[in-house]
């Protein structure tokens, strides 16, 4: 019985996660894109500054993560 619930537990949450996935938006893209808030722009840059910072300065490899 506990597999059968673990099976559909990870079925829906794979489903979740192939919903979010078809909805997402690149970074790069949404700072191009004018209708953008300032506060979602600040923010978006902010992240690019961290993501440098932790390539640079703390050796990290840089991925696709967070893009």
């Amino acid at each position: 019985m506990s597999l059968l619930i673990s099976a559909c537990y990870v079925t829906e949450q794979g489903g979740d996660y192939l919903n979010l996935m078809a909805k997402a938006v690149s970074v790069e893209k949404t700072l191009a894109d004018s209708r953008t808030s300032p506060e979602i722009r600040a923010f978006l840059e902010r992240v690019g500054k961290v993501r440098s910072f932790a390539t640079d300065e703390l050796g990290l490899k840089n991925t696709k993560s967070y893009t």
